[in-house]
């Protein structure tokens, strides 16, 4: 469809057909969600009152008509009126989307008062049904407890945690442990306090292994347990302490014989020791310790691959467990290339070991590179002589084109959600416009260099970003569930994570994407000392040897207007929002590439960051469009810091500073590496719709529906995918009685 010359009467025609219709404009992939029609007649009637005539891949501005606001509140004002009517009819959830689709036009008091009430109608509701569920649950009526819970869950209160934990807990009375884990992982997502989420984790365990009470042990090996469960828990950011669980498991050796979480963690350390025969030993005497463990499937799948590894005899069955421990290791720390390349070493040795094609292959799959997946997959098929491992394989090979497509308009859906976000809250969608300064900004007490780099920022409708935001990530779940390690949706899934504040599940997304040769990125608003009145909205692309700043809009905080860079920013207008070797960063934006040696500060100040070069001082303050980022104090710091350590991680920019002070020697050993913290992937298994076996299980029944395949294939693909990624993950040892009281309040 061509936007050129597009008038008022036009946008206007374009949005009553497509609303009345509920279709995606010409042109699109997928005509399935009335939210793609919305998001374009959005994107229509502002071209149609900005006046921005789309000639190429980059919108060019015109002066705004006086006429603007007054169309824009009039259609806000019009679903305005739409919710209410709809929540006289009960139809909440409608009804909240009007409201919520009136504030991505301009946001009115009409609307936001409209959304609280709708949002505090769901929380009374969640509340009865809960009250209601208890009573259920005291009386052994388990069943009704489950579906009253579940009810209350889909009402959609703001903080589901208790909701998740009482299912957590139904469910294992029910004996459906693989649904009680799926809760658990979410209420653990939600727990904040260390001893609670350890609590939860050693239930985690239990579950997982069939009883809810641990093994009586001695007081001094409980002490020994609970230090390994509180470093297990401090693995999520340090790989120097999850180096050191092996360690600790070596006092517990013969401490607890019958206890099979800790005969787990000993064959994971056996593993990445190379000692394979050892391993397969320890996970054998786990499966007997523990014959209906939800893992256990898994765990066999896994011992027979140490197994063949065993069988492997001389100098040549040495190096090949040598380089199948590194790879183990090079995937806890999600050094994704490094593994690969180990299993290619092995093909060097051993040309026709089945096994290495087959990790190969899954590794290569969950990158999204279906054409070596499929090379893969057809040499392991000549090699493998098992029927029942070649029938995995050729259903593997015959789903990948499939797959992909499925993957790419996910990945289409999702960037146009994002970009369209950015867009508007870095002020490039309405270039050329006087922009409206947040007044909350404005009174903001601080130094000119500060106040003016904040104001090139558009101030957007919270309620209005959290949906978008939210429908985004339903489409990268969805395709990172398929391909869990692929750069596109990781970039963008860690952009939606930055905005939910969660850094530990930002990383495993971006250490997904440096794996890939790809620079990780986020967006922010540019201050330079040499043209101090010009604020550069900005890609900042953060690579191995250098940093790099796509330049995608100028604006003058004197005449508070911006204006696009001679140069297009890549298709987008964004600098591309994601990079891949199909689609590589564009060489005609105008950037400014600065090599890791250049620079000679990089430094926390206040919520922003700060680079000193040899003669400029540049000033970031990072894009946070959800609500406003405290510009000073303790959050802002933290808020600062976790930018400046992407620029130690992923550039290994060492001398970086966080806050006031200078980073400890603690923490250059920490973060010092190009990437190497250690995930715990219960906490992100269901958050990034990802590589958690049990959440996989969960989430596969809705994708196989949508890919028209059949689920127990897709599952089984998708566990094998998660062992090839994962391997064995440690385990935490339960260590006292689970806690398993009802939770009454939200």
């Amino acid at each position: 469809m061509s936007l050129v010359n597009t008038n008022s009467a036009d946008a206007n025609r374009a949005i009553k057909e497509c609303a009345s219709s509920g279709k995606w404009p010409p042109g699109r992939k997928r005509a399935s969600r009335r939210r793609g029609c919305l998001l374009f007649c959005i994107s229509f009637l502002s071209i149609s009152v900005f006046g921005v005539s789309k000639t190429s891949a980059r919108p060019q501005a015109t002066p705004s008509p006086p006429s603007n606001k007054k169309q824009l509140e009039a259609k806000a004002k019009e679903l305005v009126s739409e919710g209410k009517e709809l929540e006289k009819q009960g139809q909440l959830d409608d009804a909240k989307d009007k409201y919520i689709d009136a504030e991505g036009y301009i946001s009115t008091k009409d609307a936001l008062n409209g959304f609280e009430r709708i949002r505090a109608a769901k929380k009374s509701q969640a509340e009865v049904l809960l009250e209601d569920a208890h009573h259920d649950c005291i009386s052994g009526r388990n069943a009704d407890c489950a579906k009253k819970l579940e009810e209350a869950l889909n009402a959609g209160p703001d903080k589901p945690l208790t909701l998740h934990y009482d299912l957590a807990l139904c469910y294992e009375k029910l004996g459906d442990r693989a649904d009680a884990l799926v809760h658990l992982d979410q209420a653990i997502n939600a727990t904040q306090d260390t001893k609670q989420r350890i609590a939860l984790v050693e239930l985690r365990t239990q579950i997982i292994l069939g009883n809810t009470e641990p093994a009586t042990v001695s007081a001094e090996v409980a002490k020994k347990i609970e230090v390994f469960n509180e470093s297990y828990m401090q693995t999520d950011r340090d790989p120097v302490v999850a180096a050191g669980l092996c360690d600790q498991l070596k006092d517990l050796q013969g401490a607890s014989p019958r206890n099979a979480a800790i005969l787990f963690d000993q064959a994971k350390c056996a593993a990445e020791d190379a000692r394979d025969a050892d391993a397969a030993r320890l996970l054998g005497d786990y499966l007997k310790l523990a014959p209906d463990a939800l893992d256990a499937p898994e765990t066999q799948a896994y011992r027979n691959s140490l197994l063949s590894l065993t069988a492997l005899d001389g100098d040549t069955g040495e190096h090949i467990r040598a380089h199948f421990a590194a790879a183990d290791l090079d995937l806890d720390y999600r050094r994704y290339d490094r593994a690969v390349q180990e299993y290619v070493a092995v093909q060097q040795i051993a040309p026709d070991f089945a096994l290495t094609y087959w990790r190969l292959a899954l590794l290569y799959e969950a990158s999204g590179d279906v054409a070596r997946a499929r090379d893969c997959l057809t040499k392991y098929l000549q090699l493998e002589t098992d029927t029942e491992r070649k029938s995995e394989a050729q259903a593997a090979l015959a789903s990948l084109e499939q797959w992909r497509s499925f993957y790419d308009d996910n990945i289409e859906e999702a960037h146009a959600l994002m970009s369209d976000l950015l867009m508007r809250s870095m002020g490039l969608s309405d270039e050329g416009v006087k922009h409206r300064p947040s007044k909350v900004k404005s009174r903001t007490k601080l130094p000119a260099k500060y106040r003016t780099t904040l104001s090139a920022s558009e101030t957007l409708s919270r309620p209005f970003v959290q949906r978008q935001i939210d429908r985004a990530r339903d489409d990268l779940q969805e395709a990172i569930q398929l391909f869990p390690i692929a750069p596109e949706a990781n970039q963008m899934m860690a952009l939606v994570e930055l905005e939910d504040n969660d850094w530990p599940s930002a990383f495993r997304s971006y250490d997904a994407v440096a794996s890939a040769g790809q620079p990780v990125a986020f967006y922010a608003q540019l201050n330079s000392s040499r043209e101090n009145k010009i604020v550069l909205a900005a890609k900042v692309e953060i690579g191995k040897d250098a940093l790099r700043f796509v330049y995608l809009s100028s604006y003058n905080a004197n005449k508070k207007t911006a204006e696009p860079p001679e140069s297009p920013a890549g298709e987008d207008g964004l600098g591309n929002l994601f990079t891949s070797a199909g689609l590589p960063r564009d060489p005609q934006a105008e950037t400014l590439v600065i090599p890791v040696a250049e620079l000679e500060a990089v430094q926390t100040d206040k919520s922003f960051v700060t680079i000193k070069l040899h003669k400029q001082h540049i000033l970031l303050a990072p894009v946070y469009m959800v609500s406003y980022t405290p510009v000073e104090g303790r959050v802002a710091r933290e808020f600062g810091n976790e930018y400046t350590r992407m620029f130690v991680r992923y550039l290994g920019y060492e001398q970086a500073r966080l806050g006031k002070e200078g980073m400890t020697f603690g923490e250059k050993l920490r973060l010092g590496y190009t990437f190497v913290q250690t995930g715990m992937s219960v906490f992100n298994a269901v958050s990034t719709g990802g590589m958690g076996a049990f959440a996989v299980v969960q989430n596969t029944v809705k994708l196989a529906h949508r890919l028209n395949m059949d689920i127990s294939h897709l599952r089984h693909n998708l566990t094998e995918q998660h062992r090839a990624l994962e391997g064995l993950e440690f385990k935490p040892i339960p260590n006292q009685p689970a806690p398993l009281a009802y939770r009454d309040h939200l």
